[in-house]
């Protein structure tokens, strides 16, 4: 018999914000993953067998990278604008009685309370009691995962090690619920799948990666239809799903290289070398008088990698406005892509 309880545990890799390029530092909040699943959930009508979790250690991390973001992007803008003098204009671009750490936590607070307001319960998922305390000193004595390092010589692992002993004291608890994890963490693998296993008579932990999030959605979907295939309503149709596809398609980064020598990161020592699709913020379809196939425009973010003339790879991410003519359902067909300029970072 299946189970008719379920968790969604989210990683912090999968609900960052990215800070290089924008970022609203006046709020705090996770990137539109976790809304996105929680949509899903309560559109199908199953937020009463389906539970979501943020463990701490992941509250605790996304609260640090954002602190450090502000800091650096402050200090930023501090620079920049101390090159400049204008009469009768000055900028105040630090407070020093200011604490952002004490103003993210009532941000972080006001953001909880958001949550909560969800059909979804949100699960605070705790540090792993002092009963596991043996469990992880023994993974980092004897470097078992998810304890990681070259040969197995490092302890690097640690916070993994945190979430990975809270998922199994949750389900020593409670056995009769079924965990889904969402990581971008590739040390969470079969290994761990099998100790997983090993522990809860075959039962087994479903892992998803940040580019499976349809995967995710499919996978939310069949709970409903085991829960109650009578009562189940399938997702509506997504008129966008098609487009959404191809942009992750061999064909769109094959199109895309006509443009690549847009970037303004290209010299004779750099060269275009690969596109991934991070977030499709929107897409619309742009007015146009008497023409037979409709223009799409997209806005989205990207990761370019570029190689280096005699060195390494370096990455950067981009926003960009992407044209699209609709040649029928399914075919489409860049005609023109503006590219934000963008700084690199090395890999």
């Amino acid at each position: 018999m299946s189970s008719s309880k379920y968790l969604i545990v989210f990683d912090s890799n999968i609900l960052y914000e990215q800070y290089d390029k924008k970022a609203d530092f006046s709020r705090f909040y996770f990137n539109s993953t976790l809304t996105n699943i929680i949509d899903k959930i309560e559109e199908l009508d199953v937020y009463e067998h389906i539970k979501v979790a943020i463990p701490i250690v992941v509250w605790k991390e996304m609260k640090q990278q954002k602190i450090s973001a502000y800091h650096k992007k402050l200090k930023e803008v501090k620079d920049k604008i101390e090159r400049f003098i204008f009469p009768s204009f000055m900028v105040n671009s630090e407070n020093d009685d200011f604490n952002y750490e004490t103003y993210l936590e009532e941000e972080i607070v006001k953001y909880r309370i958001e949550l909560d307001k969800k059909l979804v319960e949100i699960v605070d998922f705790d540090l792993p009691t002092s009963n596991r305390f043996s469990s992880i000193i023994d993974r980092a004595f004897k470097k078992r995962p998810p304890f990681e390092g070259k040969d197995t010589k490092s302890d690097k692992g640690f916070k993994d090690a945190l979430l990975w002993e809270s998922i199994l004291e949750f389900k020593s608890q409670d056995k009769d619920i079924c965990i889904l994890y969402y990581t971008n963490d590739k040390i969470f693998n079969d290994d761990l799948k099998r100790e997983y296993a090993e522990l809860f008579d075959n039962s087994e932990i479903k892992i998803f990666r940040k580019d499976e999030e349809n995967i995710l959605m499919k996978e939310i979907e069949n709970i409903a239809k085991n829960i109650d295939e009578y009562t189940y309503i399938p997702e509506m149709f997504d008129e966008d799903q098609d487009m959404k596809d191809w942009l992750q398609s061999a064909d769109f980064k094959g199109q895309f290289l006509k443009y690549s020598d847009d970037f303004k990161a290209l010299n004779k020592y750099i060269s275009f070398s690969s596109i991934e699709i991070l977030d499709i913020d929107n897409i619309s379809e742009k007015e146009k008088i008497n023409e037979p196939n409709p223009e799409m425009q997209v806005n989205l973010s990207a990761e370019v990698t570029f190689d280096v003339k005699g060195a390494t790879q370096i990455k950067d991410t981009y926003e960009m406005l992407v044209s699209v003519n609709v040649m029928d359902e399914v075919a489409f067909s860049i005609e023109n892509v503006d590219i934000e300029d963008g700084s690199e970072e090395n890999e």
